[in-house]
């Protein structure tokens, strides 16, 4: 993440994109090779992820994580 991609924002747009995709925390948990509680503390804002953590969580999702990324500095 950059300074401007809080780890707030991240996951923000995290949580949006597991809902877009109709995916539940345990699918995106176990897609990730997270827990479920993680994924919640990530969603909301009470975990600073690893940059291996952010590319699992952004592959799980079908998405780049610089594309994951420049939407949390957008949100920001």
């Amino acid at each position: 993440m950059t300074p401007a991609a809080t780890p707030a924002t991240f996951g923000l747009i995290v949580r949006r994109r597991r809902e877009a995709l109709g995916m539940t925390q345990a699918e995106l948990g176990q897609r990730s090779a997270v827990t479920r509680t993680y994924v919640s503390a990530l969603e909301n804002g009470h975990k600073n992820p690893t940059l291996e953590t952010q590319t699992r969580v952004a592959e799980a999702l079908g998405i780049d994580l610089s594309e994951l990324v420049r939407e949390a500095e957008e949100k920001r």
